[in-house]
This record gives C-alpha cells, structure tokens and sequence, in this order.
C-alpha cells in the first residue's frame, strides 16, 4: 500500500511547471498497544512555496477494531483536521486582541484542498480495542512536514507550514 503512488501527470506539470514530481513523506508513532504508520504524498511548488498533499494513507495496528466503518472516518476526519492545522490554521493577534475572529480572517482547509485519504486496519493480533480518534493528528503533520523536507530539503519547526514560511527558510 504505501509505494503505490503515482506521481503527477504530464498535464498537471504543464498546468504547474515549478512542480517536478510527487514527494512522499512518512511518520511512525506508537503508544501503548498501538502502531501508527502515516504517509503524505504532497505536490510542493518551489516558485510559490505552497504545499499541497494530495494524498494521505494511514496504517494502523490500534487492537481489535470493533466497528471499521465508525473507525475509518475517524481516521479521516483527523488526517483532513491536522492537514489543516499544518498548513493553513493559525490564530492571528495584534498587541491586545485576536484579530483572526471570523471564518474570513481564520484560515482552515477548503473541501477543494482536502487529500485523498487510504486506512487501513492491521490485524488486532489478540490487542484489546482501543481508541482510534485522536490518533491521525501526530503523524500526519509530521509525514507532511517530510514530505516537504524531501521536495524542499528545509524543515520549518512550527505551524502552521505556509508558503511564507517555506520560502523564508530557503537558502538564499
């Protein structure tokens, strides 16, 4: 499952030309009794800085799933949510006040934007069920952050990754 991308067609490079190719990044988390493999497939632009994942897969060993048609879109619901945060999400202050206070002035991921996304359930292997929701979170803003580290070779430590972050962290 996770080398099965392909990358973008000849008419979304003409459509785009500052995008060579796909980049793919990927995180690993574990807690008690749970494995977490996430990947982001993410189309960075070098001339505007934008970086837009295309796709993400989630592999998950979380114990005996009882209900995988209620897991999954937990799952996705918070891959879309932390892809929002990691790219867009940021409260905005002025000397005394929050001034990002309406959806207008509060940026968050359009349903344009929002990445295809593949889970998929690794046997419980005798594991008690565990929680599933917050898990995505972690992992996918740390598979995005790579897969921007593999197109860009930067890394930007804070959220969220906006083009003006990226392109102030390029050398020269």
């Amino acid at each position: 499952m996770l080398t099965s991308w392909a990358t973008p067609s000849e008419t979304d490079a003409a459509a785009t030309p500052a995008i060579i190719r796909s980049f793919d990044g990927a995180a690993i988390a574990a807690t008690v009794l749970a494995f977490l493999s996430q990947t982001a497939n993410t189309l960075p632009c070098r001339r505007t800085g934008a970086s837009t994942p295309s796709k993400i897969e989630a592999t998950r060993q979380e114990g005996l799933v009882v209900s995988p048609d209620g897991a999954t879109p937990q799952i996705e619901g918070g891959a879309i949510q932390a892809t929002s945060w990691t790219l867009k999400e940021r409260v905005r202050f002025d000397r005394l006040n929050v001034t990002s206070e309406t959806w207008e002035t509060y940026p968050i991921l359009r349903f344009s934007e929002v990445p295809a996304i593949d889970v998929e359930f690794v046997a419980a292997n005798g594991n008690p069920p565990l929680g599933v929701g917050e898990c995505a979170q972690g992992p996918t803003a740390a598979a995005i952050a790579n897969a921007v580290y593999d197109a860009l070779g930067i890394r930007v430590r804070s959220l969220p990754l906006t083009a003006e972050q990226l392109i102030a962290a390029m050398p020269g």
